[in-house]
């Protein structure tokens, strides 16, 4: 979908309940994904591709999501307001690409994360704004590559 900047205050209402709704149609889609991602998922989709390129994330929630095997790409992709969430994630097999990303905002969580196996790959990222957060996250370089 298409990423429309929250309007301010002064907006019309119609325009801030066409925000509203559809940052609730991306966030629902991304805990979508994550459900499927996760161990106890009734249906697995671990091992397939996603592509987030150049998605703008005003929050969303990873928590818990296994990425391993597969390529998920991030590539260019804007984290820019609220908190998207990737706490106690694996990155565990495949490739995980944050090339080009840009955090220019809010929070994105990387707390208890796991990188082991794969590649997970931060090149040319920006860190220009808001918080990013890898505290207590365990990398296994035996089989695997963090850049």
């Amino acid at each position: 979908m298409p990423y429309e900047p929250e309007p301010d205050g002064d907006a019309p209402m119609e325009k801030q309940l066409d925000f509203h709704g559809s940052r609730e149609v991306r966030h629902t889609v991304i805990r979508v994904i994550t459900a499927h991602l996760r161990n106890d998922a009734a249906v697995s989709w671990q091992g397939l591709n996603f592509d987030f390129t150049g998605v703008v994330f005003d929050g969303g929630d990873f928590d818990g999501a296994q990425f391993s095997g597969g390529a998920v790409d991030f590539i260019g992709a804007r984290f820019s307001g609220g908190t998207v969430s990737f706490t106690a994630a694996r990155f565990c097999g495949g490739t995980v690409d944050f090339r080009v990303g840009r955090f220019s905002g809010g929070t994105v969580d990387f707390g208890t994360a796991r990188f082991c196996g794969g590649t997970v790959d931060f090149r040319v990222a920006r860190f220009c704004g808001g918080t990013v957060d890898f505290r207590h996250r365990r990398v296994l370089r035996r089989h695997g590559r963090l850049q």
